[in-house]
């Protein structure tokens, strides 16, 4: 470790302890900006720290990643639809592109690609939703 590279070691660790940036700088030696800018550093670190941690935070992610999900479930339904039922499947596709929880095109998905008959698949959906 290079000398400065002591110095920012020291100014992290009295900066956690919530020293004053003024004492920091004394005792470091390093200019106020760079004092400041680890100070800044440190901040953000520990709110990304707190927000991993937050009920809040760990909700919006999952509910993010479920919304991903849907969109790549509805868009594998409608493809298969498709394939399989042509431009007879269209109002069907429709229905599952108005289809928002997760958890009931996750129940369709699994369960649709048994259909062989268009009234089949539509019969998959409309249990789903129903549920």
């Amino acid at each position: 470790m290079t000398e400065i590279e002591v110095r920012e070691e020291i100014a992290r660790a009295a900066l956690r302890e919530e020293s004053s940036v003024g004492f920091v700088v004394k005792i470091t030696g390093l200019p106020r900006e760079s004092v400041l800018r680890l100070q800044s550093e440190l901040e953000a670190k520990e709110l990304r720290a707190f927000l991993r941690k937050s009920a809040v935070f760990q909700s919006w992610v999952k509910d993010e990643v479920d919304e991903e999900k849907a969109e790549v479930i509805r868009e594998a339904v409608c493809q298969f639809l498709a394939h399989n039922f042509g431009a007879d499947s269209q109002d069907l596709q429709r229905r599952v592109k108005q289809i928002n929880k997760f958890e009931v095109l996750e129940q369709i998905l699994n369960k649709i690609f048994t259909s062989r008959l268009l009234d089949e698949a539509a019969a998959v959906v409309d249990d789903a939703s129903v549920d």
